[in-house]
């Protein structure tokens, strides 16, 4: 069976939001198997607030499934959003891909509250029970599966290698209105600055303010356009990482790809990406050696190696990897 085959056709669900930005991995890894000839709809699905809501969405998968008519369901994100597929389990395959904070309780406590962050702990850990394949971007991350784990594939999100690559720091500055003789720390905070720890980051700029001539500090908070965000990491000299919690952070991929060293908390799989790649690091959550690392790779200028490390974040590579879970399971049919 080749992947073009009609009988791979795969609805992808994912948790709707009006942040326009949210979700783009997922986005991007659906037109990547387009491009394939795999027949792929999107649909989203918000967070139920009431008993009539999760009817609602019900009745909308119901109804997609039945026009659709796809071989597999792929849940995009854990907690409400897998739960809502796994009522589908039994019509077609189901598969989940976790991606950090679904299974982070943690950081599902600190995205919501205690509450709804415990809830949808346990939704992610319930569906995962009727899940037919499930796919962790990271190993760290599968080790926190309560069961289902000889079902589970570690497969990263994808990053595109044609547009993320080093290119031309002057021309980037000039792009995003940075001065060329700055020196650029970049924070990303997306949309939730409390898990990313914006709080620390923001204390390590506080000092390297006072030490940096011409220092600048750049923090995406989801508002960046996804084509924009090359921009900001060739322009700029360090890239941090302070999360609490994370699955295995796009960003850091993509500063690889485009060569801007990175100082980072072990969080996640960082620590893994960044082994043997020069200019990077992983260091204790501490405000000053942070701060201290930071400098140090900001006064020396030099641009990282890890473009050579990037080969194992193809978007090309990681899409190969999914197919295949996907042929496995249509041929089990």
């Amino acid at each position: 069976m080749s992947p073009a085959d009609p009988l791979l056709k795969i609805l992808s669900v994912e948790p709707g939001s009006e942040k326009t930005n949210n979700m783009i991995f997922a986005r991007r890894q659906n037109d990547a198997l387009s491009k394939r000839g795999i027949a792929c709809k999107s649909v989203a699905v918000a967070h139920a607030r009431t008993l009539s809501d999760f009817v609602g969405h019900l009745l909308f998968l119901h109804r997609e499934m039945r026009e659709f008519k796809p071989s597999i369901v792929h849940a995009q994100y854990g907690t409400y959003n897998a739960f809502l597929c796994s009522f589908f389990s039994l019509r077609c395959k189901f598969v989940i891909s976790f991606r950090g904070s679904d299974l982070n309780l943690e950081a599902n406590i600190g995205n919501t509250n205690f509450l709804r962050g415990l809830l949808g702990h346990f939704l992610s850990q319930a569906s995962a029970l009727f899940a037919h394949r499930i796919i962790c971007v990271s190993q760290r991350l599968a080790r926190k599966l309560w069961w289902g784990r000889s079902k589970t594939s570690v497969i990263p999100d994808g990053v595109d290698l044609a547009s993320f690559v080093s290119g031309s720091l002057q021309e980037a500055r000039v792009r995003i209105g940075v001065p060329e003789d700055a020196r650029v720390l970049f924070f990303n905070a997306g949309y939730n600055p409390r898990v990313k720890r914006k709080d620390l980051s923001d204390a390590v700029a506080e000092i390297l303010q006072s030490r940096i001539q011409g220092f600048q500090y750049l923090v995406m908070e989801g508002q960046i356009a996804p084509e924009e965000v090359p921009a900001f990491l060739q322009a700029s000299d360090c890239l941090l990482i302070t999360s609490d919690n994370e699955g295995s952070p796009c960003i850091v991929k993509e500063a690889l790809a485009c060569e801007l060293p990175i100082v980072s908390v072990d969080v996640g799989d960082v620590s893994q990406m960044v082994q043997g790649v020069s200019q990077c690091c992983v260091e204790e959550r501490n405000v000053k050696v942070l701060a201290d690392r930071v400098e140090e790779i900001i006064r020396l200028g030099i641009r990282s190696d890890g473009r050579k490390f990037s080969h194992r974040y193809d978007m090309d590579r990681c899409i190969d990897r999914l197919i295949g879970v996907y042929l496995c399971l249509v041929g089990d049919q």
